[in-house]
């Protein structure tokens, strides 16, 4: 099914992007939205540029959180490049920051606060008819949006009187059509669940932008990592990695709430502990970051860990001075 809009958003405001999807497709309209439309065995740069070539429109959800999205700068550039058609969705009193400004600014916005997101769906919903009828009529994409055709009309029924003959072999072709549909649907099925293991292959990825200290594009990568459901003890991972790469970010609240998750999913991790200090540190909560380092401590002498008894000690030497 072609789509018509591509949501762009940062993984602070995933709910509200996830609302608007909603929105919007409960309406009839299309959505791409990452993770959920990553294509499995495709990196996640390929995905994004080819879901913008696809889509018609770029909607970008703009916030406070967006404004520091080196990537949402990046895919609104690359729709601009090519000539696609931008909505600005605001769901913070925020203006946009100059990298988003540059190519925004100009547009017509459609604000969705302070109610909730769902309450806009028809305005929504009718900026988005609207700019794909002035790309079909040729008109400005910052124009006063116009009433959204009726793509969908319905047909006449037809008359009781004349029936609609059917044959034997007619009928012959539509069962076997059927039995073509549910063994493809069995065999998506099986694909989906063989995809939830893929995991993995986001770690990969997300592990490189690490390593090389491209925080917010690794953030991305452990975003769809976990959107892929893994088991426990590997979800505690990835929020714990997820942690350390907000905290690098800047974005020192997103870490803590995923180092508390991690927490709650491994309590036995001297590792989700240290990085919790860490991050109570930068917040300058040094109480709250010893009692980390001293749980961080006190598991790794319990599972005889000699290199983490040695590093939990460093934090609690460096905290404590």
């Amino acid at each position: 099914m072609p789509r018509e809009v591509f949501i762009s958003y940062c993984s602070q405001d995933a709910t509200a992007a996830e609302e608007v999807r909603e929105a919007l497709e409960s309406r009839g309209i299309a959505c791409w939205i990452a993770p959920r439309d990553i294509v499995g065995g495709q990196t996640w740069a390929a995905s994004i540029v080819g879901a913008i070539e696809e889509c018609r429109i770029l909607l970008v959800i703009v916030s406070g959180h967006a404004n520091k999205s080196r990537q949402m700068s990046r895919e609104v550039e690359l729709a601009d490049a090519r000539k696609r058609r931008i909505l600005p969705v605001r769901i913070e009193d925020v203006p946009p920051a100059k990298d988003l400004e540059y190519f925004v600014g100009n547009r017509q916005w459609t604000d969705i606060f302070p109610e909730p997101v769902h309450k806009h769906g028809d305005a929504l919903a009718k900026a988005v008819k609207a700019l794909c009828d002035s790309e079909t009529t040729g008109m400005d994409s910052t124009a006063t949006p116009v009433k959204a055709r009726e793509d969908h009309k319905h047909p006449q029924p037809l008359p009781f009187s004349a029936p609609v003959q059917t044959s034997s072999r007619m009928r012959w072709l539509v069962g076997g059509l059927g039995g073509v549909i549910v063994a493809l649907a069995v065999v998506a099925y099986m694909m989906w669940m063989k995809s939830r293991d893929s995991y993995l292959e986001f770690m990969t990825e997300a592990d490189q932008y690490a390593h090389a200290e491209m925080w917010l594009d690794a953030i991305n990568w452990y975003d769809m990592a976990l959107a892929k459901n893994p088991p426990g003890a590997a979800q505690g991972q990835i929020y714990n990695l997820r942690c350390h790469a907000n905290l690098h970010a800047g974005m020192v609240d997103e870490a803590l709430s995923d180092c508390r998750r991690a927490i709650q999913i491994t309590p036995n991790s001297y590792k989700a502990h240290l990085d919790t200090g860490e991050v109570l540190q930068a917040l300058h909560q040094n109480d709250k970051a010893i009692k980390e380092f001293e749980a961080a401590l006190s598991i790794a002498t319990t599972a005889n860990d000699i290199a983490g008894q040695q590093i939990a000690m460093g934090k609690l030497n460096a905290v404590q001075k």
